[in-house]
């Protein structure tokens, strides 16, 4: 039951990270001086769907166990 929740969490985690890398060109946010770059959004991009896959892995770890 605890890796279910650990998929969930870091999994919610993973895609608020891809959202900031995406995103921070838009809303104006920026981690020192640095400008956003392609990578930053290749990125963000696979940051979210790791995070989708972790949520659904615990997804499928809870249908499992019931």
């Amino acid at each position: 039951m605890i890796r279910k929740v650990v998929d969930y969490v870091v999994g919610i985690l993973i895609v608020l990270v891809g959202g900031f890398f995406l995103l921070n060109e838009t809303l104006k946010l920026s981690v020192g001086l640095m400008r956003p770059t392609a990578f930053d959004k290749v990125f963000g991009i696979l940051c979210i769907l790791y995070g989708i896959w972790r949520i659904y892995r615990g997804y499928k770890r809870e249908k499992q166990l019931s």
